[in-house]
């Protein structure tokens, strides 16, 4: 039996954040009997390779405008030569437009967030609306990261409801337990004493991440726990302005700033809590990540985050924009240390049984076998 030819598509190869994170896991543990995937990446960087290396055929098409005639002709021969049975759009319309032109049979975009939170729903535009139903009517399918996007979509977008569907992101978890970590090597190379309580976070340092929230919260928190250090792994546009701010309140000496790393599950492996103070999010795999090492995580209440995060079970959800909120649960929870771990115990629980990538590559899987074998 002749395979089926998936095309996946991305914006940038450069990191493996979340979305990228996502697509790995999900040829990862895709049916290789049954798919031949391949994957287009709209600029160049080391995650090309790392896709070649997986078996997996990976072509690198930079794109410098939406539309971009010499990328878009790139793209159509690729898919007129390769004949690809369905393409899977992790960035948007503009691959699944050459590729309707080109003939694939069946296009399916994950929406990895809509960009909007609670406070933002009475506010949504009618042109905005008018995008977003568009584009679900565009494609076969449109898959979200989490059930309130789904319910936006087809409740405040109009969207037809036959065409949306949830498939949350799941998680490799025994990747993650098999990793060799050592934890007392990793705290002596960042001069951490062993008795030091850790506060950390992972994310690209952009506005949505609201990592300014994290760090005016810091001097809050040493102000209750003076034994504490606060790690930042990440990088990006607002890498300067939250340098500055860490050294404008004086807490320089308690704050690293590690950089990208990717490393940084062994990383988080170190902190005793994790804060993620996010604005908006799809579904953050970083809070799974911490909940996977058995970390109670301080999150804000916006979608995604409410999903995976049942409050003060797991972990305990703040107002976003809210330094004060962020670091009162800090506190709480490094001043119960029995309460910290209760929740690190039930958030592994509750990612084991809900976000493994088993779950999540097998409705994947058949929501490709359902458009492939006709349905609609």
């Amino acid at each position: 039996m002749a395979k089926y030819k998936i095309l996946c598509t991305l914006n940038q190869a450069r990191v493996v954040a979340g979305t990228e994170k996502h697509l790995l896991i999900l040829l990862k543990n895709l049916n290789r009997d049954l798919f031949d995937p391949a994957v287009v990446c709209f600029s160049d960087g080391p995650l090309i390779e790392l896709l070649r290396k997986q078996g997996i055929k990976a072509w690198s098409l930079k794109r410098e405008r939406f539309l971009d005639y010499s990328t878009a002709r790139r793209l159509y021969s690729l898919i007129k030569e390769y004949k690809f049975d369905l393409l899977h759009s992790h960035c948007g319309q503009f691959a699944c437009i050459i590729a309707k032109l080109a003939g694939v049979p069946y296009l399916i975009e994950t929406r990895h967030g809509l960009y909007l939170n609670y406070d933002q729903l009475n506010k949504v535009s009618f042109l905005r609306s008018l995008i977003n139903k568009r584009k679900a009517t565009f494609v076969d399918l449109t898959l979200t990261v989490n059930k309130i996007d789904k319910k936006l979509l087809i409740e405040t977008f109009r969207a037809p409801k036959n065409k949306i569907r949830e498939v949350a992101n799941g998680l490799d978890l025994e990747e993650i337990q098999s990793l060799e970590i050592n934890s007392t090597q990793i705290k002596h190379k960042l001069q951490i004493a062993s008795s030091c309580n850790i506060v950390g976070t992972v994310a690209r340092f952009t506005e949505q991440k609201g990592l300014k929230y994290f760090v005016q919260a810091i001097k809050l928190i040493k102000e209750q726990i003076p034994n504490c250090k606060f790690i930042i792994v990440g990088d990006g546009e607002l890498k300067n302005s939250l340098i500055n701010s860490v050294k404008n309140i004086g807490v320089s000496q308690d704050v690293i700033f590690t950089g990208y790393r990717v490393d940084a599950v062994s990383l988080m492996s170190i902190f005793d809590i994790f804060v993620l103070p996010s604005l908006w999010e799809g579904m953050p795999y970083t809070i799974l990540e911490a909940m996977a090492l058995k970390k109670p995580v301080v999150a804000t209440n916006v979608f995604g985050n409410s999903e995976i995060i049942l409050n003060g079970i797991t972990g305990n959800l703040v107002p976003p924009r809210d330094s004060l909120a962020i670091s009162e649960a800090v506190i709480r929870l490094l001043k119960d240390k029995e309460k910290a771990k209760e929740m690190g115990e039930n958030g592994f629980r509750r990612v084991k049984k809900n976000f493994s990538a088993k779950k999540m590559t097998e409705k994947i899987e058949q929501t490709y076998l359902e458009l492939l074998n006709g349905f609609k």
